[in-house]
């Protein structure tokens, strides 16, 4: 499969992407390190609660990679970010953040494959209903507007749901949900 570089002409080979999700609960040197680590065989790794704060991003660069984040200035907690292999043509389609959920959509294009969606998101914890629905109404007002701009795309999305309820999106849309546990601390 061919893969052609951002905003150059040259077309490379590369393997199908292969993509993870991190949440970093602070990206500090130590995560960055082992971020350094399980990029040798990724080609994206979406973070949440990345804790990115702009004037510091530089300092947790990976060679080869792009670092795209949606930083929350709101709170110290939360936002989401997302390590790109350089040679991908990707481009950010939807980026938010607000007190109920942090979030970045964007579209690999490849030649001969369908359009890939990806999206890294983080819904905090202990919210009210009210704000629980927000986030949901954006997840699912995303996919339509994206579905709609991006046919026949393949969407995989990526988060930190927490306490969210995610079967109103999985009803609407032909998405099936992976992870059913906690996979922090012991569940990992």
């Amino acid at each position: 499969q061919q893969h052609k570089r951002t905003g150059e002409s040259q077309l490379v080979t590369v393997k199908p992407s292969t993509t993870s999700e991190y949440n970093g609960r602070s990206i500090n040197n130590a995560k960055h390190a082992e971020l350094v680590q399980i990029s040798a065989d990724q080609d994206i790794i979406m973070i949440t609660e990345s804790w990115l704060q702009p004037h510091k991003k530089q300092s947790f660069n990976i060679p080869g990679f792009k670092l795209m984040s949606v930083d929350r200035s709101s709170r110290r907690a939360g936002g989401v970010c997302m390590y790109a292999r350089q040679n991908l043509s990707l481009n950010i389609v939807n980026e938010y953040t607000s007190t109920t959920v942090s979030a970045m959509w964007v579209a690999l294009h490849r030649v001969s494959l369908p359009m890939s969606i990806y999206a890294t998101i983080y819904h905090p914890p202990n919210l009210k209903k009210a704000e629980c629905d927000q986030t949901i109404d954006y997840i699912t007002s995303t996919i339509s507007l994206l579905s709609t701009g991006y046919h026949n795309a393949k969407f995989i999305i990526y988060g930190d749901f927490n306490d969210l309820k995610t079967k109103p999106i999985t009803d609407l849309f032909p998405l099936q949900q992976l992870v059913w546990f906690p996979t922090r601390k012991q569940n990992t």
